[in-house]
């Protein structure tokens, strides 16, 4: 949902993105993009959204436009991107993967997060707010998800 309210998305298992309005459903047409079921949507401002997928990849959406192709297709996560969010000040999208990774990326790829180590920790603890539910933190089984775990329980 959007932070005004007027705007909800919703994914579905034929891989369609749907905008709703709080007066009901905008378009009857659908947006289509991905191949497999969308696990995760987000608003990130009054015109783009954000889908995530099995088919691995995450799509960001010009909604005022009636083009509905994909303003950037997203990809990096080896396998189903089971959740993505956006940051309160709507600059850096953070993603969970099946894969057992968590990535940062802007709109045009990955984020380097290397720099200061302040703003790599307030990275690092956005992403484990937002992630908190996922699978790989809370079933950590493989050397890398166990690792994630320890450092979202340190931040």
């Amino acid at each position: 949902m959007s932070s005004n309210g007027k705007t909800i998305v919703g994914g579905a298992t034929d891989g369609s993105v749907w905008i709703f309005s709080n007066q009901g459903k905008d378009d009857e047409t659908p947006i289509r993009g991905h191949i497999e079921e969308v696990y995760s949507v987000a608003v990130v401002d009054e015109k783009t959204i954000l889908s995530s997928s099995a088919d691995g990849t995450i799509r960001l959406w010009d909604i005022s436009t009636s083009d509905n192709s994909p303003i950037a297709v997203l990809r990096g996560h080896s396998g189903a991107v089971n959740f993505v969010s956006v940051s309160p000040d709507r600059k850096i999208i953070v993603s969970g993967g099946r894969d057992g990774t968590i990535r940062f990326w802007n709109r045009y790829g990955v984020l380097n997060i290397r720099g200061s180590s302040s703003n790599e920790k307030k990275l690092i603890s956005l992403a484990c707010e937002r992630l908190k539910a996922h699978p790989a933190i809370l079933n950590a089984a493989s050397e890398l998800e166990k690792s994630a775990k320890g450092i979202c329980s340190k931040s």
